[in-house]
């Protein structure tokens, strides 16, 4: 897997635009749902960690490939009972080919 990391002199985005907030609860079993750069994506974790990221949490994304960006919690906009156990590290996020609206 090779990504992209944001940040870099090919990155044209703002620092506004390296962040990405929960819009439906990711844990580790089931699919969640981000907002980023106007666009909703689907979610999953790649931590092994039992953590929940639930809806509101802010998160920096660090990377992209393709369909996926790779994020991790923003802990500096979480207060320590918001995350369950041990917070997740990173999360990968997967586009859908459509965009993905709440309701």
């Amino acid at each position: 897997m090779v990504f992209h990391f944001l940040g870099t002199s090919k990155d044209r985005r703002s620092n506004s635009q390296k962040y990405a907030q929960v819009t439906k609860a990711i844990s580790r079993h089931g699919w969640g749902q981000i907002l980023f750069c106007g666009r909703y994506y689907q979610a999953e974790l790649n931590d092994s960690s039992e953590g929940t990221l639930p809806v509101g949490v802010r998160v920096i994304v660090y990377a992209e490939r393709d369909i996926s960006l790779l994020v991790g919690l923003d802990v500096s906009t979480v207060m320590p009972h918001h995350i369950s156990r041990t917070p997740p590290d990173k999360a990968v996020i997967s586009q859908s080919l459509i965009p993905v609206f709440p309701g």
